[in-house]
């Protein structure tokens, strides 16, 4: 499987206060601001008196690779407060409520090879269905963690889909469990191999293979166990890490 594609989408966006179609995303004026994410309704706060409540629309040019159109395409949202409604190339893929919790966008079906229109309107008015709903809360608005763009095939490690424990760990020995989440978006069953290394200063000290059968449109998981002898312990003063590199096909 070709590997998976991960591109923080921060940069060369604009912003302007007010509600604004998304089909105008080719039309910009001086009410737009070039801003960088993250980004706050209120910035600079130092300078504000108030609170702006209301709409606030963001706009960016997505480009995407001619390789990846038939893939799994995907913007991850880390968090924008309070309402989203996200938009590529006009049409409305996902809307999103709540102010604290990420989410993601699949816009695999909505681009195309080149530059695509990305559109996103946010609305901070207060909402008596949402938590916090009063308190010693900033009620602010905007898209104020990063905004990020994977790749991926049908077949895949689904988001935050990789968990890493160390349930025994001495001087003597340390085990290590990998355990994986995987998401099968096609229309057929799949066979997969799913491989982990275990890397000490980029070399292997430690490798598991299993075999996986996982179904159309369904999810799986994968554990995986290591034991390492006289294993290299972190400290301040030796600040030793371990790398698992995993891979599926």
């Amino acid at each position: 499987m070709p590997a998976r594609v991960t591109r923080i989408e921060n940069r060369s966006w604009l912003f302007a206060y007010g509600d604004h179609p998304p089909t105008d995303a080719g039309n910009a004026d001086a009410t737009w601001y070039d801003i960088g994410l993250p980004h706050s309704f209120a910035v600079p706060a130092d300078l504000e008196t108030t609170f702006y409540m209301g709409v606030g629309c963001y706009r960016h040019d997505l480009d995407i690779r001619p390789e990846w159109v038939g893939r799994v395409v995907r913007l991850e949202f880390g968090a924008v407060f309070q309402h989203a409604e996200v938009f590529v190339n006009g049409q409305l893929v996902t809307t999103h409520d709540g102010g604290y919790s990420a989410f993601e966008a699949d816009i695999s079906r909505f681009v195309h090879a080149g530059t695509n229109a990305l559109f996103v309107r946010v609305d901070n008015e207060w909402d008596p269905v949402l938590p916090p709903r009063a308190g010693e809360h900033v009620f602010n608005g905007g898209i104020y963690r990063d905004v990020t763009l994977t790749v991926t095939d049908p077949v895949h490690v689904a988001r935050n889909g990789l968990r890493i424990t160390t349930p025994d760990v001495s001087s003597t020995d340390a085990s290590v469990r990998v355990g994986t989440r995987l998401r099968n978006e096609s229309d057929e069953s799949a066979e997969l191999t799913i491989d982990c290394a275990i890397l000490l200063d980029g070399e292997p000290v430690a490798r598991s293979t299993t075999a996986l059968s996982i179904a159309a449109r369904t999810t799986e998981t994968s554990d995986l166990g290591f034991e390492l002898e006289s294993p290299s312990l972190w400290h301040p003063d030796h600040p030793v890490l371990y790398t698992a590199v995993l891979s599926v096909s």
